[in-house]
Order: structure tokens, then sequence, then C-alpha cells
């Protein structure tokens, strides 16, 4: 059994607790993405960062763990930590976990995934499904839509592209 470290809410990291969340004009003008990106979009800035050091720390701490056992254990723990993230509508937070365990150092690691159940590798696989770059993240947009959430953390990545067609039509 794998022992972790259980921050007490004050000590917890989530978008959730970040002072202020990307408005409409930081996600509309995809500001992030110019310049002046600290000034224009300091909140996506600070999402973005977090996405980064989410999906760090997750191949990290896999990476990190002494023997293949503990190895897989940890995967696991990720994979249902994601879905977890996902019943909590955190879709950016499924997307930084996803991304670091579709990452090259944890994809390659083939012995450490075989450890996995079934039931892990099945949810996983619905993860990457739902999170996959395809149409232009069509089945993460569905599933918002269809989706009677009363609050979601969306994956910042489904803007990024949205704005980009939108000022970039010809």
């Amino acid at each position: 059994m794998v022992h972790f470290f259980q921050p007490t809410a004050s000590e917890r990291g989530t978008e959730q607790s970040q002072s202020t969340e990307p408005g409409f004009g930081e996600l509309s003008s995809c500001g992030w993405n110019k310049k002046e990106k600290h000034s224009s979009a300091p909140n996506a800035v600070a999402f973005t960062r977090r996405f980064n050091q989410v999906s760090f720390w997750v191949v990290r701490e896999i990476l990190h763990a002494q023997t293949l056992k503990i190895r897989a254990e940890v995967l696991s723990l990720y994979i249902r930590t994601a879905k977890k993230l996902c019943d909590m509508n955190n879709l950016h937070a499924v997307m930084a976990v996803v991304s670091a365990l579709q990452s090259a150092p944890i994809f390659r690691l083939t012995k450490t995934w075989a450890l996995l159940s079934r039931k892990d590798k099945a949810t996983f696989e619905r993860l990457e499904y739902l999170m996959s770059k395809e149409d232009n993240y069509k089945r993460l947009r569905d599933y918002i839509s269809s989706q009677s959430m009363t609050s979601c953390i969306p994956y910042l990545g489904i803007f990024s592209f949205h704005s980009y067609l939108h000022t970039h039509k010809t």
C-alpha cells in the first residue's frame, strides 16, 4: 500500500483556490498567447503555469517510485485521481494528469502499465478518449455541452483553439 501526505484544506493548491479564475475577456482574447500575457491574461497564465506544475509533478512522483509494484500503485492512484477530477468537472486538472500519463517517460513504462487492473486501464482509456485532441477536442466540447454542470473548470486549450479560429478567419 502506498501512503501519501494528505494536505489540509489550506495546503491544497487546486485551481478552485486560485484567487481569480480567467474571465471571458481573457479567454476570448487568447491573451495568454500574446507578448504582454502577464498583464492581458494573468489568470490564464497562472492556470497554464499550474497545469505544467501538476503534469511535471505527476511524472516525477511516478518515476520516483522505488519498485515496479509501487510505481504501478502510484500510476493507478493518478488514474483514479483523474477520474475523480472529471467527476468534479475540473477538466483542466484532468487534462494535466492525462497529459502526464501520456508523456514519453510514463508511456514507455510497459511493465508498470502491465500491472494495472483492467478497471484502471479501462478508466484511463475512457479519460484519454474524452480528452482527445481529435477534431479539436470535439468529445470534450460535446461532454461539456451534454452535462448539466452547475460549474466547470474547463481545459483552456479548447479556448485557445477556438479563439485562434475566430481571430484568424479569412
